[in-house]
């Protein structure tokens, strides 16, 4: 569709979900990324493509890192040579060329669900779970 209207050259495309889903791979992993067992709710995938004409010296890059659905907001402001809000707490995953920046050491993750709460300290690679009551 965008070849077709003539702007395949000129247009980033995101690719993501909001969530993960639990499709069986534990028996308790089965659902509408309400359950973090086996973590499956919240690994998404994110693709971004960049239009070779606007990046050049872009290249197809694979990145092994934990990122944050609030980093997309920053990186499309930095792909678009904007300045970041600075009132936001993602960041830029690419650079305004469309080159992979490099991650961030300190870094917390927080995923909860009602039900669970996950928290994953970057730096040091520590996990921690909590399992609230439900009545």
């Amino acid at each position: 569709m965008l070849a077709r209207s003539g702007h395949a050259d000129d247009t980033i495309v995101v690719l993501t979900a909001d969530h993960g889903e639990g499709l069986g791979e534990c028996p308790a992993c089965i659902g509408h990324g309400d359950n973090l067992t086996g973590m499956m709710a919240i690994e998404v995938p994110l693709a971004i493509r960049l239009p070779r004409a606007l990046f050049p010296d872009a290249a197809p890059h694979v990145v092994d890192t934990w990122a944050s659905q609030l980093d997309l907001y920053p990186t499309v402001l930095s792909l678009l040579g904007e300045p970041p809000v600075p009132t936001h707490e993602g960041r830029a995953l690419l650079d305004a060329r469309g080159a992979v920046l490099p991650p961030e050491k300190d870094r917390t993750f927080f995923v909860e669900t009602g039900e669970w709460l996950w928290v994953f300290w970057d730096q040091v690679r520590r996990q921690w779970f909590v399992q609230a009551e439900v009545d």
